[in-house]
């Protein structure tokens, strides 16, 4: 069994290609599938099938100007079916292993020196009434109006879903993120370079947290937000010397201050840059709780979170109960756009 699609016209149209065997003989057979994944035969409609006889064979070679290189093409009778599939991991291994199961049926078929002339009759019962012209079969589910007709704007994303694989590149990015509990240390008696420049090769990006900094009644009471430059200038002046950094962001709550920065080089790819602070001490004050920063770079959101939640062993339920907390208030909104930690996926 393979999961595959087909291109109709501007219609992309799912397919599960399977192999049955009867007696001396075997088919592959062609179904769309109306429902994904499908739960019932209901599901499945057969739109071809191809008998494994001499005349069939599988091409995996793209031609020149194919649509794409993830395809292969079904010769029976000598008409050309292309299918496509997409570039998984997953599919790539169910892939060699349903070419393999074709090549074994070819095989058994030569092996048998005569076949007689109805050894194929089984399969007219199977056959689509216009299997000749290849129209596709109504999808059941909405000839049933158990679904309704899908409207252009939402067949428009679930193709472009579809074929994510063959305009997604992606980018691998080294991310450094570090915390320290400075117990209200001024940024004047601490050196980071020690801390924040140990990679042989310089990281793209930094997500620098510290807890407990100017830890005073005053501050928590006022629950103070204002970003202390003399921290973040810290930060930036202790990155790695082999790249030229970018402030993204620096957000703060009390004694909890992160700080995000970029390569300069990236920095222009990256839109939607949000910061968010969530209190969870007594009275939802800022002595414990957490910052987030939030950003897309190229079509990827990221989201680095810096907590200070309660210290000890015998805190342990109060620690999940403010992790919790943090994870269901923090949001990150513009006026225009609110996202969530967990839309981060």
């Amino acid at each position: 069994i393979l999961a595959a699609y087909q291109i109709v016209g501007n219609n992309f149209q799912n397919r599960l290609l399977v192999t049955v065997s009867s007696s001396e003989t075997a088919a592959l057979f062609s179904f769309s599938v109306s429902r994904e994944p499908p739960e019932s035969i209901s599901d499945l409609t057969i739109v071809a099938v191809f008998p494994i006889n001499e005349s069939f064979f599988i091409n995996t070679e793209s031609s020149f100007g194919a649509v794409s290189s993830h395809q292969f093409t079904v010769f029976s009778e000598n008409q050309p079916t292309t299918y496509y599939y997409h570039a998984t991991e997953e599919t790539h291994v169910a892939k060699e292993h349903f070419l393999s199961s074709v090549k074994n049926l070819k095989a058994s078929y030569r092996a048998v020196p005569i076949h007689s002339p109805a050894a194929f009759d089984w399969l007219q019962y199977y056959k689509p009434a216009d299997e000749r012209t290849g129209l596709l079969a109504i999808d059941r589910s909405v000839a049933d109006g158990s679904q309704a007709p899908k409207t252009r704007d939402a067949k428009f994303r679930e193709e472009l879903e579809r074929r994510r694989h063959e305009y997604t590149v992606y980018e691998p990015y080294h991310v450094y993120t570090a915390t320290w509990n400075v117990n209200g240390q001024t940024s004047e008696t601490i050196e980071l370079p020690e801390w924040l420049a140990t990679t042989d090769s310089p990281p793209d990006i930094y997500a620098v947290g510290f807890q407990e900094i100017e830890w005073t009644p005053e501050k928590i009471l006022m629950n103070e937000t204002k970003i202390d430059r003399t921290w973040v200038d810290k930060v930036m002046s202790g990155l790695h010397k082999g790249a030229i950094y970018t402030e993204l962001a620096s957000v703060r709550l009390v004694g909890m201050m992160l700080t995000v920065a970029v390569k300069s080089t990236i920095y222009p790819k990256i839109t939607d840059c949000l910061t968010s602070a969530v209190g969870t001490g007594t009275l939802k004050w800022g002595n414990k709780g957490g910052v987030g920063v939030s950003f897309k770079l190229n079509e990827a959101l990221f989201c680095f979170v810096n907590t200070h939640l309660a210290a000890h062993t015998q805190e342990v339920e109060r620690r999940n109960d403010d992790h919790d907390d943090i994870i269901r208030r923090m949001s990150f909104e513009n006026g225009f756009q609110m996202r969530s930690i967990d839309e981060h996926q």
